[in-house]
């Protein structure tokens, strides 16, 4: 730009153009690079540095212009013309040192900036301090409502959580209370039932242990009696047979006179036999119909028996599953209380006395039942399945020694 106005100088100082135009343009151009500088930011540069540039641009086209007025300087030039041009000249230094002047009087003094930026700060400290004093307060105020909030809440949790363990706790004894009173109903009447089927096992084990008792003493008088007839009818037939050897006698008047005599001895001995086969086969029914009795007796107290054993085993069940619910409910206690110490020790940082959030519910893992052995606490009865033929067992379960016929003796018509 500078090197342009210099030109058009030079060519307007030779061409002979209005000295006006030839000074106007420069100043123009000097404006216009003023322009440039101040409202674009291609040429931002300093203030000093900008009025140094328009000032050292307008010294330069006055130098051009003098130059070149001192170049047309002849002989036939007159001092008016001369002088024109000098003033023409200074015009673009003139305008030079006005712009450089304004520069440097539009300039900021960098001491006021940095007073200005440290009166800034000061007063920017005091309201960040003031601010800074304000926040620290209502973070100290903040602070001591919410620990007092939490402090509260945090009671409020445990006299809640206590109260909700009394209210499991008692939920809990009255669930197994009414979960116990079924069974133990039923236990009772079971019992009840159990000792009345125990009693009428007694009163007729104790008759039939009578019938047969009766029936043992009438086989004892029996046997008793047979084997004292036995054994007279063995005796005198022995002694008739030691007088029959001791007469001798012909064969003929024993033929006639004793053949009767032995054919009636011989039916006398048969029907006795039948007799007694009768009276054998008899007392075998009795005591086959007498085992068959005892033998359902038998099976109607393995009935009861199992019965009681499932009500046994029920009543277990019901213990365990109030135990198990027990120990869930403790769990859950103990959970309970320990995240709310957890949450009291990571938000307060405070120690605070250790409360129990909720009682360890205790629940009598052993219910009151109505024992059931206690029916049957007399001396078992021993019921012998298969009968050893005419033997009897008394209740006392000694067995009655079997009366031994004694051992018939050949007569002597069997010799």
């Amino acid at each position: 730009m500078t090197l342009g106005g210099c030109a058009f100088i030079a060519i307007a100082k030779l061409s002979g153009v209005n000295p006006i135009v030839g000074a106007g343009i420069p100043v123009c151009l000097m404006f216009f690079y003023l322009g440039v500088s101040a409202f674009t930011g291609k040429l931002r540069l300093h203030d000093e540095q900008s009025g140094d540039n328009l000032y050292y641009m307008g010294f330069l086209f006055t130098l051009t212009s003098l130059g070149v007025s001192l170049f047309q300087f002849g002989s036939e030039g007159s001092t008016e013309t001369i002088v024109r041009n000098f003033g023409i000249a200074v015009t673009s230094t003139i305008t030079g040192i006005a712009l450089r002047i304004f520069y440097n009087q539009m300039r900021r003094d960098p001491a006021d900036i940095e007073r200005t930026a440290r009166h800034e700060l000061a007063d920017m400290t005091r309201r960040v301090r003031a601010e800074m004093e304000s926040v620290t307060r209502e973070f100290a105020d903040f602070r001591r409502v919410s620990h007092q909030m939490l402090e509260e809440g945090f009671a409020e949790i445990a006299a809640q959580a206590e109260r909700n363990g009394e209210h499991i706790r008692s939920a809990l004894d009255k669930i197994a209370m009414e979960a116990i009173k079924p069974v133990q109903e039923a236990s009772g009447k079971l019992s009840d039932a159990l000792k009345d089927n125990f009693g009428q096992v007694e009163s007729q084990f104790s008759s039939i242990a009578q019938r047969v008792e009766a029936a043992a003493d009438l086989l004892d008088k029996a046997n008793g009696s047979m084997s004292s007839s036995v054994s007279k009818l063995g005796a005198q037939a022995d002694t008739v047979a030691t007088k029959l050897e001791k007469v001798v006698v012909p064969d003929e008047v024993l033929k006639n006179d004793l053949a009767p005599m032995v054919k009636m001895l011989g039916s006398a001995v048969a029907q006795y036999a039948v007799k007694t086969e009768t009276a054998s086969q008899e007392q075998q029914a009795r005591m086959t119909s007498l085992a068959d009795a005892v033998a359902k007796v038998a099976s109607g107290v393995e009935r009861a028996a199992a019965a009681a054993e499932k009500t046994a085993e029920t009543v277990q069940a019901q213990q365990n599953v109030n135990q198990a619910l027990a120990a869930v409910v403790q769990k859950q206690s103990k959970d309970t209380s320990e995240l709310v110490a957890t949450l009291a020790e990571k938000t307060l940082h405070v120690s605070r006395p250790d409360h129990s959030t909720n009682g360890s519910i205790a629940v009598d893992p052993t219910p009151t039942v109505t024992p059931l052995a206690s029916v049957g606490e007399d001396a078992p009865i021993k019921i012998s399945e298969s009968p050893q033929g005419d033997s009897f067992q008394s209740l006392s379960g000694a067995p009655q020694a079997e009366k031994v016929e004694p051992p018939r003796r050949s007569s002597w018509w069997g010799r």
